[in-house]
């Protein structure tokens, strides 16, 4: 099954949890590295335990500029962490 209508992070928690709240079992959220620490904390504020199973997001690479990407991807990540602590959507603790 795959929930396709969500176009955030917290718009597929809750479409997920419409989908699977019945289902028996252990829920595993995979999902990046970078992406995880708000990822989970967004599925448990709408009341699904998840297990996470992270991603690695960057590979062991030699040279420091080809990680430019992922560092600025980090940026955006922190500032969506922020966002959706200050919109009550996620507990940082």
């Amino acid at each position: 099954f795959l929930e396709e209508r969500s176009t955030s992070t917290r718009e597929n928690a809750l479409f997920t949890k419409q989908m699977i709240s019945e289902w028996p079992g252990k829920r595993v959220l995979v999902t990046s590295e970078s992406h995880m620490f708000r990822a989970r904390r967004t599925f448990e504020a709408v009341g699904l335990t998840v297990t996470p199973r992270p991603f690695p997001d960057v590979r062991r690479l030699s040279n420091p500029i080809d990680r430019i990407p992922e560092a600025w991807n980090l940026c955006l990540e922190t500032t969506k962490i922020v966002y959706y602590w200050q919109r009550g959507w996620i507990h940082l603790l």
